[in-house]
């Protein structure tokens, strides 16, 4: 039995209800003490820093039966180029007026100003329809995407690879590119923008299914607490069923796909996608 059995884990950092940084993953039942034990390290930052206790450290599991589970390929990867945030600001209209229906790009980025960058920080992604209509208040507090992973094997190589792209640690980047990846992977989503609210981090992404997962250097100015999610949803789409897929279908990546499959932009540099297929139990390769 333990062989077909998973485990979504989530965990979440607080400090006095202040969200600090969370992270999720999908794994065989064999693998969960690995999974704790790295999400456990993820809070002695926070120790360490001066004036940041009491913290609260909160970790959900759900059992999840193999069968259950959807296999899919994480998106490819392009970054925008850009040296600074007048560059980004300047860049980042040209690349969503490919993506989004006529006339909406300035509309959507106004809404993502104001109602992320500008907003208390909610507790899950910001829903808007492809016209620019923030969905109804009973959304107003965010959802959350969950129950999602990626094979270790692939994990590794991911994090890697970008290592020696860009030179320093990339678990964050990994993990928003997994969810980014089940998104995307819900047919209803036309595009996704996300910025941190870590001060500090400057680096964003808009996930879409012509350029893939784009890394948006300089999206936001250093030492702004601000960030979240914002979904821009299909017409089309049932949003009930998006809903549901997106908080409580199992998503298990194990393969990227091809970097071929991507849109090219004068903008953007692509990312070369790993290589290979993983073993699904993602417990050697």
């Amino acid at each position: 039995m333990s062989k077909s059995l998973y485990c979504s884990v989530r965990m979440r950092i607080h400090r006095e209800g202040e969200h600090l940084s969370g992270a999720e993953d999908l794994v065989p039942l064999p693998e969960i003490n690995l999974v704790l034990t790295s999400f456990w390290q993820r809070l002695f930052p926070f120790v360490l820093l001066e004036g940041t206790l009491p913290l609260q450290q909160i970790v959900t599991i759900d059992p999840v039966l193999e069968k259950d589970i959807l296999r899919k390929s994480l998106l490819a990867v392009q970054t925008m180029k850009s040296e600074s945030s007048e560059e980004t600001e300047k860049a980042l209209p040209g690349l969503l007026r490919h993506i989004l229906p006529s006339g909406r790009t300035e509309l959507i980025l106004e809404i993502f100003k104001n109602e992320i960058m500008g907003s208390a920080p909610r507790n899950g992604a910001l829903l808007v329809t492809s016209e620019g209509r923030i969905l109804p208040e009973g959304f107003s507090g965010g959802i959350r995407t969950t129950h999602v992973g990626c094979v270790s094997s692939l994990r590794r190589s991911l994090e890697n690879q970008l290592d020696s792209f860009f030179g320093k640690p990339n678990h964050r980047f990994v993990d928003a590119l997994v969810l980014a990846s089940k998104v995307l992977s819900s047919g209803g989503v036309l595009l996704e923008i996300c910025a941190s609210d870590d001060p500090q981090y400057t680096t964003g992404y808009v996930a879409s299914p012509l350029f893939g997962y784009v890394r948006i250097p300089h999206i936001k100015r250093q030492g702004i607490r601000r960030g979240g999610r914002l979904y821009v949803i299909s017409p089309d789409s049932p949003l009930p069923a998006l809903l549901s897929f997106l908080s409580s279908t199992p998503v298990l990546f194990g393969s990227q796909s091809p970097d071929s499959d991507l849109m090219s932009h004068p903008d953007l540099t692509i990312i070369p996608s790993v290589r290979g297929t993983f073993p699904p139990g993602g417990a050697s390769g």
